[in-house]
C-alpha cells in the first residue's frame, strides 16, 4: 500500500492514508467544481495535518517522501484548477459588468 511507510506509533503514520484520501477527495471536488465541499474537505485535513506533521520525526518523514510529494502534487494539481475557475468567475463578472452598461446606456437613451 504505502511502500517504504509502514504504520507504526508515529502519528503521522497512522494518519496518512486517511490523508491521502482526503487530498484525493479534494482533488475530485475541484475537478467537479465542488469547491463548498472541497473547503470542508480541506479542513478536516489540516486539522490532521497540523496535529500530525508538527514533531514528526525526520526520519519518519523522510521514510513517506513519496507519499507526501504525491499529496503535493494534488494539492498543485487542485491550486491549478482553482485558478482556472477563478479566471473563468473573473470573466463572467466582466461580462456581467459590460451587460449592465449596456443595459444602463440603452435605458438613459430610452427616454429620447
Amino acid at each position: 500500500m504505502y511502500s517504504g511507510c509502514r504504520v507504526s506509533s508515529d502519528s503521522i503514520l497512522i494518519d496518512l492514508p486517511r490523508i491521502i484520501a482526503l487530498t484525493r477527495e479534494m482533488l475530485a471536488l475541484a475537478q467537479a467544481g465542488e469547491w463548498d465541499g472541497l473547503v470542508v474537505i480541506e479542513a478536516q485535513r489540516r486539522v490532521l495535518l497540523d496535529a500530525r506533521l508538527h514533531g514528526a520525526k525526520p526520519n519518519v518523514l523522510a521514510a513517506c517522501a513519496g507519499q507526501l510529494r504525491d499529496m503535493l502534487a494534488m494539492d498543485n494539481a487542485i491550486i491549478a484548477l482553482a485558478e482556472q475557475a477563478k479566471e473563468a468567475v473573473g470573466e463572467e463578472l466582466k461580462q456581467f459588468g459590460k451587460g449592465r452598461k449596456a443595459l444602463s446606456a440603452y435605458s438613459s437613451n430610452e427616454n429620447y
